[in-house]
């Protein structure tokens, strides 16, 4: 991955990546990169190739989080076979 360097940051600028950055969980280096793809217009998609599957799901959790989405977790029992199939299962 490439090194960049920042002189001259606006102190403001640092404080509010550095908010957003404890609030998603993640370095001040992943939510730099992650506000630069969202800039730029590269969000990574789930089928981006390349990444693992937990990259792809962090990705999209990323996104979801940026756009204000909440994706609640779904229980065992949601999931579950017997209640997906039913008696086909």
């Amino acid at each position: 991955m490439a090194k960049l360097k920042i002189e001259h940051l606006d102190d403001n600028l640092l404080r509010d990546l550095e908010r957003r950055a404890s609030l998603h969980g993640c370095s001040v280096e992943e939510e730099l990169n992650s506000v630069l793809r969202q800039a730029l217009g590269k969000e990574i998609s789930e089928k981006s190739p390349g990444l693992t599957p937990e990259e792809r799901a962090k990705s999209v959790k990323e996104m979801f989080a940026r756009h204000g989405v909440r994706v609640p977790p779904l229980s065992d029992e949601a999931i579950s076979r017997e209640t997906i199939y039913g008696e086909r299962g």
